[in-house]
């Protein structure tokens, strides 16, 4: 067995910093608890901070009154498939967690036209109270926080296990460290992952490479339940030079065609599109979406036209953005695809983050429960930051008098796989062609059927190492394998189409 570098034990591990890590970090530190906050990138990072999308935003019941019809909009939206009183539970907390970002010196920008439809939020049928919630903002006022409450940072280092206990338990997990290309042991009274989402699976995804769902699988064989995996938002974006830009639903309106049968999609469809991001079955408009899938990672052409003057508040800001990121003015022509972009499902919480195996906890993009076959706009990072903030209380709460062991728990494999560092871009490759749109069971199955010779192929050739990168590679690939197949086997289940959930053979 390689050797491990043991850390001191700590009272709660955080895995993850994007919104939701570091909001849990900073929460259970409040709580007084002793916290070690590790990421596989630098700090403030993932999907949260990534430059593919144009801006991060927040939404809240306007009223006390609103926040009934709010928690049965999600429900309609989600198709039966949210957790209903999660969502009461999320939906009270979003307005504290506004309020708690704002105690903690993060600003958050209110609209100077909140009338505007543009603030309508996605698949929303009415305005709520929306917040813009600034990356530099957040980051410079929790960075600030976390040095002030002294809180451990292991940076660059990935997740490769966890600890579990013979009664069951987790207690910390073991990461590999990219720097030193060695594994670290930290002992945790409580273990929170916030680890995002599964979108890093796909070859073409938005967001974050890292989220290829390795937690998702830990968690699993650890105990817990993973729930609306089958739910990932395909998202149209802008091919450019640095790689794809999330394309702004509210500008469908402004947008053309100019080739192919999608040229001929009746402009009503395009105001209909231009309410909501990702594709969805729900509304009748998914037409426009399997244009775009149809003309495959190439693109669709496509440009701007008939531009109101003035433009509305947030269609100018994203289309200043958009200028910057292209490179050129807006009256040029672009490419449209569609990508992975942000999970709707994930490992299953409780309101407070639990999920049902002792000592752990998850929040963020990685859980699931609180959105279903649909997600309303803004609801993400608000997801994020109410989950973040209470299972920082929830962990630090459970890890009083609790200790840790500091050694006799790691049973690192001292195998690996020479086919370990293929595995990640063969898995790519077959949710791309299966599990984008339109998904159909004969595509899902030939999916899995590679998935599964992968996997065999990895066990058949497994040799005794001591290189603890190589057994790091064959650890991470065996959990890639395990969530995309858990992935397919979900929208295999579900045999009609539901929201994000697009299949060609619906019965």
């Amino acid at each position: 067995m390689p050797e491990l570098l043991h850390l001191d034990a700590t009272d709660v591990l955080v895995v993850g910093t994007g919104l939701a890590g570091i909001s849990a970090a900073v929460s259970a530190a409040e709580a007084g608890a002793k916290i070690t906050l590790a990421s596989a990138g630098p700090v403030f990072s993932g999907s949260s901070f990534s430059s593919a999308t144009w801006g991060l935003g927040m939404v809240a019941p306007e009223s006390a009154a609103d926040e009934e019809d709010l928690v049965q909009t999600i429900l309609a939206v989600g198709s039966g498939a949210a957790d209903p009183a999660l969502v009461r539970s999320f939906v009270s907390g979003i307005y504290p967690a506004m309020q708690w970002l704002e105690d903690h010196g993060v600003a958050l920008r209110a609209p100077d036209h909140p009338e505007e439809r543009e603030y309508i939020p996605c698949f929303d049928h009415k305005a709520r109270l929306w917040r813009g919630l600034g990356r530099a903002e957040f980051r410079d006022a929790m960075a600030a926080r976390l040095q002030d409450l002294d809180v451990h940072l292991i940076e660059h280092a990935s997740l490769a296990r966890l600890r579990k206990a013979d009664d069951g338990s987790i207690q910390g997990a073991i990461f590999f460290d990219e720097t030193s290309s060695s594994f670290i042991d930290v002992p945790a009274s409580s273990t929170i992952l916030a680890t995002g989402g599964t979108a890093g699976l796909f070859g073409r995804h938005i967001g974050a490479d890292e989220d290829t769902g390795i937690s998702h699988a830990l968690a699993k064989d650890a105990g817990a339940h993973l729930v609306n995996l089958e739910f990932i938002q395909l998202m149209p974006a802008i091919l450019t030079e640095m790689g794809p830009v999330i394309f702004n639903e509210k500008t469908f309106r402004y947008l053309a065609f100019e080739d192919g049968a999608a040229s001929s999609i009746s402009r009503n469809l395009f105001e209909l599109r231009s309410t909501h991001g990702p594709a969805t079955t729900r509304l009748g408009d998914a037409a426009i979406d399997l244009a775009i899938a149809e003309a495959g990672e190439k693109g669709a052409p496509a440009h701007y036209e008939n531009l109101p003057d003035p433009l509305p508040e947030l269609d100018r800001t994203y289309f200043s953005w958009l200028e910057k990121r292209l490179g050129h003015p807006l009256d040029q022509s672009f490419r449209l695809a569609l990508f992975a972009h942000a999970s709707n499902g994930g490992i299953r919480i409780d309101r407070n983050g639990w999920t049902g195996v002792p000592g752990l906890f998850a929040a963020g993009e990685a859980t699931g429960g609180m959105h279903g076959a649909d997600r309303l706009g803004g609801l993400s990072s608000a997801n994020c930051i109410v989950f973040g903030i209470r299972t920082g209380e929830a962990a630090a709460k459970t890890a009083e008098g609790v200790s840790a062991p500091l050694e006799g728990m790691a049973g690192l494999p001292s195998t690996c796989s020479p086919l370990a560092a293929k595995a990640l871009p063969a898995i790519r490759l077959a949710l791309d062609s299966a599990c984008l749109a339109p998904r159909c069971e004969h595509d899902l199955v030939a999916a899995q059927s590679s998935l599964h010779l992968i996997d065999e192929a990895i066990a058949r050739t497994a040799l005794p190492t001591q290189d603890a990168r190589a057994i790091f590679q064959t650890l991470e690939a065996k959990a890639a394998l395990a969530t995309a197949q858990e992935m397919i086997e979900a929208m295999r289940r579900r045999r009609e189409s539901a929201g994000s959930h697009i299949r060609l053979d619906a019965g």
